[in-house]
């Protein structure tokens, strides 16, 4: 299954149920969720004056990178209207005036400048990750950062079981708690499978002109959080 293919899965998953987004995230990670956007956060270079979140969300990161950088400006792309919508309704409550949204696939939304960093967290497993990686070459400066965070199928047996067992309780009572993300529980497993992102961004990356590429396992082998420079 291809990236490319696996934007129709997107499609279907996040589709009516954004407004439960963050409790499901929670829930399907066992409150791992939390910790790994704060992997994200430490990863994030100093003082960055803009910044690009790929795959917002309901801006549950964009808002984080915001708060802690009130003077950067920061865009969060995403593919579903609904939770952009969601999203500028909570910057606007906190008055968060250095944050905007965009609307589209997160490889086909180029803002114009050049940004410092650009993060995004779930996105490499349904993305075209050639055409995603070339465009963030092209939108970050000299020495720039890219910092993509997903899940990953196990390569270890023993933590390779350990998830599946998880994935089957998911299928059969996630439902049960969360009626609307019945898709996700039936799809997304199979979507984790099937991809190899994390062996096929390092070499998109190298492609691309990019260094100090590091791959960190995540829980149990469960997720992996890449980060890379430009022209380092």
């Amino acid at each position: 299954m291809t990236g490319q293919n696996n934007v129709d899965v997107a499609r279907r998953v996040f589709l009516e149920n954004g407004d439960s987004y963050a409790d499901i995230a929670n829930y399907c990670t066992l409150g791992l969720d939390r910790f790994w956007k704060r992997r994200i956060m430490a990863a994030l270079p100093p003082a960055p004056r803009r910044l690009i979140d790929q795959a917002c969300g309901t801006g549950i990161l964009t808002l984080q990178i915001a708060r802690l950088y009130p003077d950067c400006q920061v865009i969060g792309v995403d593919l579903v209207r609904e939770y952009l919508d969601i999203a500028e309704a909570r910057a606007a409550s906190e008055g968060l005036a250095n944050v905007e949204f965009r609307h589209g696939p997160a490889e086909e939304v180029v803002p114009e400048g050049r940004f410092d960093c650009i993060t995004s967290s779930y996105l490499a497993k349904y993305c075209d990750l050639d055409k995603l990686i070339e465009n963030a070459a092209a939108m970050l400066v000299p020495g720039g950062k890219l910092i993509m965070h997903d899940f990953a199928l196990p390569l270890s047996p023993l933590y390779r079981g350990l998830w599946e067992l998880h994935m089957k309780y998911l299928r059969l009572f996630g439902p049960l708690r969360y009626p609307q993300w019945k898709t996700a529980f039936e799809e997304v497993p199979e979507v984790i499978r099937a991809s190899d992102w994390v062996d096929r961004l390092p070499r998109a990356l190298a492609t691309n002109g990019f260094g100090q590429i590091e791959t960190r396992w995540l829980a149990f082998e469960g997720a992996a959080l890449v980060t890379a420079v430009k022209g380092a």
